[in-house]
């Protein structure tokens, strides 16, 4: 094997740092750790980036949600108001903006539908 493929390899196994004799000669952090232990360390720290990288995406992803959710609701106040006016524009009365405005469509899933009719006054 080429000098170039042998220092290659001693870098991915993490054994190799240049300057530092003893890490071509295989010494470096884990020198003093069998490999089973160094195995096991592996093992955990992969595991632990793998839950890092999780939390983050987990954290962007709900930021990214509140962001879209916040987003629409603006848009859909802004259509309320503007429909708004313009029935007060055509005219009609308080009582009448209210009753257009409270009746809803139904939901169109079940657990919405489901909950609808849980919060209806008998």
């Amino acid at each position: 094997m080429s000098a170039t493929w042998t220092r290659l390899a001693l870098f991915a196994q993490g054994a190799f740092y240049p300057g530092d004799a003893d890490a071509v000669a295989g010494g470096g952090w884990f020198s003093d750790i069998d490999a089973e232990q160094r195995f096991v360390l592996t093992i955990i720290a992969l595991s632990c980036l793998t839950l890092l990288l999780i939390v983050i995406s987990a954290i962007i992803a709900t930021a990214w949600g509140a962001v879209n959710r916040r987003r629409l609701e603006d848009e859909r106040r802004q259509i309320e108001d503007d429909m708004k006016r313009d029935m007060l524009d055509r005219g009609m009365t308080a009582d009448e903006i209210a009753k257009i405005i409270e009746a809803t469509a139904p939901p169109e899933d079940g657990l919405g539908r489901w909950l609808a009719n849980c919060g209806k006054k008998k």
